[in-house]
């Protein structure tokens, strides 16, 4: 009785950490993620201005080129086990970094922004709590999204 009282309470304890588990979208140190877009670009560059927040040494440099652009990425993430994530940004002029995800349908799932300030002095970790318990297909990161970017670019690092 006691081996499976011990086998059964094991199994709850592994579902109770698989539950609350965050996960990594944006590694510039392995491999880069293929990003897309219309107008915008993502391309890993190293990081400008390693931290105590970001250390890491490539960054993905977002470079916004037009008004109602973004760049976005396939992902597959169940957010019945990935419960939120995590994502560093820097941005040196300041800006508002939004992530959204999208089913297969590209239905919106979850949008997160925030403000980071101008001027930037570092890395700013940003983290948010998935709503949805629908698979994520997609990723969608902007920069300013709504406003114009082309005098000069709107740039910003993510990791």
């Amino acid at each position: 009785m006691k081996k499976i009282t011990t086998f059964l309470f094991g199994i709850f304890c592994m579902l109770s950490v698989a539950n609350a588990q965050d996960i990594t979208v944006f590694d510039f140190d392995g491999t880069t993620p293929a990003f897309g877009s219309w107008s915008d670009t993502f391309t890993s560059v190293a990081n400008p201005l390693p931290d105590a927040v970001n250390s890491s040494a490539n960054v993905g440099l977002y470079t916004h080129n037009n008004i109602w652009s973004n760049m976005s990425a396939p992902a597959t993430i169940d957010p019945t086990v990935y419960t939120s994530f995590e994502m560093m940004a820097y941005a040196p002029n300041g800006g508002t970094v939004t992530v959204a995800t999208f089913d297969g349908s590209w239905n919106t799932l979850d949008w997160f922004a925030t403000t980071v300030t101008t001027p930037a002095t570092g890395w700013v970790k940003l983290s948010y709590t998935l709503t949805k318990t629908t698979a994520i297909s997609n990723i969608g990161v902007y920069l300013d999204f709504g406003a114009d970017a082309t005098t000069p670019p709107a740039t910003a690092y993510y990791d």
